[in-house]
């Protein structure tokens, strides 16, 4: 919107805020922004309001902070601005701001593009056709699941039969919704990928979050990102975030993905070398969680339930929130991982402070190698 001393922004309805170590940090869950803000700043927001100029507001702070009113009025104006880039302002006498673009969106995948390859079609159609594709209506949106392997998707339309789109539904043939893609190598995966030993998940942006050189455990993952994603419709706290776990091992002493305490919540900017990664991780005896989705309980910080495909699993005793940024407050370390909710609300925003605050927040160095970055990680569980 336009904003002058004139103007009046009221607060965006359903704004979401949280007061961590004396500063706040607002959200809403159809807008983008996370704006964290000072004392002072956060005094100022709940000022905000439709009778209130924002003129009136730069006398006020001038006279409370001894500064001229030329310096006062830049700064309401650019704090204003700030508001309303991140969509928490609605214009006086207008009703709310049309809704931005929302916290996810999706868009087609050019054939013969960087992400088609990573996902393994090439110059092939992504993920359309009946045969390497399936559209399930996952709430809050309809989802493609692809694979280069019609195996895998004759299985989901199989076990998820409930979920399937109709033919007649206009998602069902939508290239721009969220796309989901198995990338099954070599004979599994029809030949597409010989090369390539390793079967991988990707989410819409061709990022790994699993990777396995079993296609037992490849489709186990793919089906627990399902039932995750049904199991968000039921509500609670879930956050989108690579989780980094100790491995079991067999008789025969390799790693493998049944699941022991403990555990490492990753920021999306460590996650998108995920697949470089794990290599050395599992090596380590670390892995990757099946899912990109995480439920947490707020009242413990621990993981409310996890069960792998066809076996339960006890739950982690606790969460690190882990990231490359190694000098960050508590404040920022919130404002930072606000974007991994499933929903930008309070609850949401009280579980990421929460683990934020106790245990708190681990910066490893990443312009190492990719080696000294994975032993980095594993240092984070202790002594396992």
């Amino acid at each position: 919107m336009e904003l002058g001393p004139a103007s009046a922004p009221a607060r965006r309805a359903g704004a979401a805020t949280v007061e961590v170590h004396g500063e706040l940090i607002i959200c809403h869950p159809d807008a983008r922004g996370v704006v964290r803000l000072d004392p002072v700043s956060a005094r100022l927001w709940d000022t905000l309001g439709p009778d209130v100029p924002l003129e009136e507001l730069a006398h006020d702070v001038a006279g409370a902070l001894g500064l001229g009113l030329d310096v006062a009025r830049a700064d309401i104006l650019a704090f204003a601005r700030t508001l309303d880039d991140a969509g928490l302002l609605e214009s006086a006498g207008t009703g709310p701001e049309p809704p931005g673009p929302g916290v996810a969106t999706f868009g087609s995948i050019a054939p013969g593009s960087c992400a088609a390859q990573r996902f393994g079609f090439g110059d092939d159609e992504v993920g359309l056709g009946d045969d390497v594709a399936v559209v399930l209506d996952l709430d809050p949106g309809a989802v493609r699941i692809a694979s280069t392997s019609a195996p895998v998707i004759a299985h989901v339309r199989t076990r998820f039969a409930d979920h399937v789109v109709a033919a007649a539904d206009p998602r069902a043939f939508d290239p721009g919704i969220e796309l989901v893609v198995a990338s099954i190598a070599g004979p599994d995966g029809g030949g597409s990928l010989p090369s390539r030993r390793t079967h991988r998940l990707l989410d819409h942006a061709a990022e790994v979050w699993f990777a396995t050189f079993e296609l037992g455990e490849a489709v186990g993952a793919l089906d627990q990102y399902i039932l995750d994603r049904v199991a968000m419709a039921q509500g609670g706290i879930w956050l989108r975030l690579p989780l980094l776990v100790p491995l079991a091992t067999t008789d025969g002493g390799r790693p493998r993905n049944r699941f022991t305490p403990g555990s490492v919540l990753l920021h999306p900017s460590l996650g998108r070398g995920l697949d470089r990664l794990l290599p050395h991780l599992r090596r380590a005896g670390v892995g990757s969680f099946p899912s990109p989705y995480t439920p947490i309980d707020p009242a413990t910080k621990q993981i409310a339930r996890r069960t792998a495909p066809g076996r339960p699993v006890d739950p982690p005793r606790a969460l690190a929130l882990v990231g490359p940024a190694t000098e960050l407050s508590v404040p920022e370390v919130v404002q930072w991982f606000v974007p991994s909710a499933s929903v930008r609300d309070r609850p949401h925003l009280e579980a990421i402070a929460a683990l934020a605050t106790d245990p708190g927040y681990v910066g490893i160095a990443t312009t190492a190698s990719l080696r000294a970055t994975a032993a980095a990680l594993v240092a984070c569980f202790g002594d396992r």
